[in-house]
């Protein structure tokens, strides 16, 4: 073992030796996207407050994951119109909450929801890409604090 080696040899027992790393006690619970994807389902019915770039896009994932699984899975059971019927349903399920999280996430960029509507308009889809990947803006703004994500609790809190 090695230990940290103190300012001076007066607080040498005051200094904890250096182990192996240890996992935390919840290193077997579900990877950190399903915990964001769970959570940003929860808060389907919120548009206020702000979604960090790490959040939209683990949800958009894991969105893609779930879509491609669900669509292959029922077009081995039961054929191509059984796959694009699950597809229509569990889009139709979690429209609400996709359209809650970019919102937010255009209110982490300070700019307001009303730009998800570029996504009704073919091409303009190209500038709401851009908007959802731009950078936190790492201030306060109208529509709340900064957003951070707690790895201990895996919901995200905000720094006020």
């Amino acid at each position: 073992m090695e230990y940290n080696m103190p300012p001076n040899e007066e607080d040498k027992e005051r200094v904890a030796p250096q182990g192996p790393r240890m996992l935390s006690p919840d290193w077997r619970s579900a990877p950190p996207f399903w915990d964001n994807f769970v959570g940003v389902l929860k808060r389907y019915t919120e548009f206020k407050g702000r979604a960090s770039r790490k959040e939209y896009w683990l949800f958009q994932l894991m969105y893609f994951i779930i879509m491609w699984a669900v669509s292959f899975v029922g077009e081995m059971i039961g054929g191509e119109m059984m796959g694009e019927t699950v597809r229509l349903i569990i889009g139709l399920a979690i429209l609400l909450p996709s359209i809650g999280v970019l919102v937010r996430r255009l209110h982490d960029t300070d700019r307001s929801g009303w730009w998800a509507l570029l996504g009704l308009i073919p091409l303009a889809n190209i500038v709401l890409l851009i908007f959802t990947v731009l950078p936190t803006k790492p201030y306060d703004n109208t529509y709340g604090p900064v957003p951070t994500y707690d790895e201990m609790t895996k919901e995200h809190r905000y720094r006020y």
